[in-house]
C-alpha cells in the first residue's frame, strides 16, 4: 500500500503534464484507483480498489464527445459514416496508440506478472488505462476537461484513420478483429424476420457466428443492410 501512496505526487505531476485546464483539488484516492490495474491487487491477495469499475463509465462519456465532434465537423457525412468513424476512434487499437502518445504506460500500477511481460505492450491494458483516465477526469474535473482531453488526444487521430480506413466497412473491420483474436473469420447466417400481408419479406435478420457460436444478431431491410448493421453493432459492443 505504501507503493500506492508514494505514487501520488508523480501521478499529480503526470496529470499536469497533459496540459489540461485542471483544478487544484485533486481526489487522491480516485487518482490512485485510476492508475491501479487489477493485476496489482491480485498480487497482494487482498482487496485493493482498481480501475476496472471506471471502465463502466468511460464508454458513454467518450462516445458522446466523439459523436458531437464528428457531427459538427462533418455535416456531409450520413449516419453510417459517422458511426463508422466513431467506432474507429473509440476502439482498442486507437486508444492504445493514445496511451503510448501520452506515456500512460509509465504510470500504470501493475502486478509483477504484467510488469515482467510488459514488453508485449498489451493493447488491452493500454486502452483500459485511457478509459479509466477519461472516467477519472470526468468525475474529478468535469466534462470540459474531458472534452479538452478527448479532442486533443483521441479525436486528433481522425485524419490518420481517414487515410487508413476510407475504403473499409464495418464487416471488414469486424473480420480483422475476429481473425486477430480468434484466428477464425465470422460467418453470417441470414433469414427472414418480418413479412407483410402479401407474404413479402420486409425485414431480414443476420446472425454472426464465430466458431459455430452466435455472437450477435441484428436486422435490416435487406440482407446486406442486416449484415452491415449486425457488424456495426457487434463492433460497438466489442469495443
Amino acid at each position: 500500500m505504501e507503493e500506492l501512496e508514494s505514487k501520488v505526487p508523480f501521478l499529480k505531476e503526470y496529470i499536469n503534464s497533459l496540459a489540461l485546464s485542471i483544478t487544484e483539488n485533486i481526489d487522491e484516492r480516485l487518482l490512485k484507483v485510476t492508475f491501479t490495474h487489477k493485476s496489482f491487487s491480485n498480487d497482494l491477495h487482498k482487496k485493493v480498489d482498481n480501475n476496472e469499475r471506471l471502465e463502466f463509465l468511460w464508454d458513454s462519456i467518450l462516445g458522446e464527445i466523439i459523436s458531437e465532434l464528428l457531427f459538427k465537423d462533418y455535416p456531409e457525412w450520413d449516419e453510417d459514416m459517422l458511426s463508422f468513424y466513431k467506432i474507429a476512434l473509440v476502439n482498442e487499437t486507437t486508444l492504445a496508440i493514445v496511451a503510448k502518445d501520452i506515456n500512460l504506460w509509465e504510470h500504470l500500477i501493475l502486478g509483477l506478472g504484467e510488469r515482467k511481460w510488459w514488453w508485449k505492450e498489451k493493447d488491452s491494458i493500454l486502452s483500459d488505462g485511457v478509459e479509466a483516465l477519461i472516467a477519472y477526469l470526468y468525475l474529478d474535473m468535469g466534462r470540459e476537461v474531458v472534452y479538452e482531453f478527448v479532442k486533443k488526444y483521441v479525436y486528433s487521430k481522425i485524419e490518420e484513420i481517414k487515410e487508413q480506413w476510407t475504403f473499409k466497412n464495418p464487416k471488414s473491420i469486424l473480420q480483422e478483429k475476429i481473425q486477430k483474436k480468434y484466428k477464425f473469420t465470422p460467418d453470417y447466417i441470414d433469414g427472414d424476420y418480418k413479412k407483410d400481408s402479401k407474404n413479402n419479406v420486409i425485414m431480414f435478420e443476420s446472425k454472426i457466428y464465430v466458431k459455430k457460436k452466435m455472437i450477435w444478431l441484428w436486422y435490416g431491410v435487406s440482407k446486406k443492410s442486416a449484415q452491415t448493421e449486425a457488424a456495426k453493432d457487434a463492433l460497438e459492443r466489442l469495443n
